[in-house]
């Protein structure tokens, strides 16, 4: 109790704290924007869904923090490259619904958009939106309150500074950061 009051009077945990939701709010927002998106154009054609959705199925159980170190690697400590990593963890939620919402639109509301002349996108907005709206609606919320916090968590968004990326020598413990030297490892290591 003593540190966290630390913390909040004399430390930095309020600004790592507005941080961290701060990230969890835009990684929720990307990935619902792309879920939707992607969502409607896979939902929409039978083809699409018929190749995409075995790949999707095997991404989706993948947690969020396995893909950290390749992200590392490819993008180095970015707020960009955490950004991605919190979205991938929170899309799956709204992408998979929204493509069962798209995908089972009824067969006479094709024909009717088709006798009407009625493009593709028109089609999608005019009829798939709102046959999908339940599914989607239903899959953000479940990324807003429970998938945001779990791929933040694994990922550990707060990495030490406001903006995100990590001062040397520190050890993520949550929301709380101790130097190595005080924890008791050597001044060289750097454990993210």
């Amino acid at each position: 109790m003593h540190m966290l009051w630390h913390g909040l009077t004399r430390g930095d945990l309020l600004a790592l704290t507005v941080s961290t939701m701060e990230r969890m709010i835009y990684g929720w927002m990307l990935a619902s924007l792309g879920g939707v998106l992607f969502g409607a154009l896979v939902g929409v054609s039978p083809r699409a869904r018929y190749w995409l959705m075995p790949t999707l199925e095997l991404m989706r159980p993948l947690p969020a923090s396995t893909l950290l170190p390749v992200g590392i690697a490819l993008f180095g400590l970015k707020p960009g490259m955490l950004l991605g990593i919190i979205a991938f963890g929170a899309v799956w939620p709204v992408l998979l619904p929204t493509i069962h919402g798209f995908s089972t639109i009824d067969p006479r509301l094709r024909e009717v958009a088709r006798n009407l002349d009625i493009g593709p996108l028109a089609f999608a907005i005019k009829f798939g939106l709102p046959n999908a709206l339940p599914d989607v609606i239903a899959g953000d919320l479940a990324a807003a309150f429970v998938y945001d916090m779990t791929a933040c968590r694994s990922t550990g968004c707060a990495w030490g500074t406001p903006g995100g990326l990590p001062e040397p020598r520190h050890i993520l413990t949550g929301a709380f950061f101790e130097t190595l030297n005080e924890a008791g490892y050597p001044a060289d290591i750097e454990l993210v």
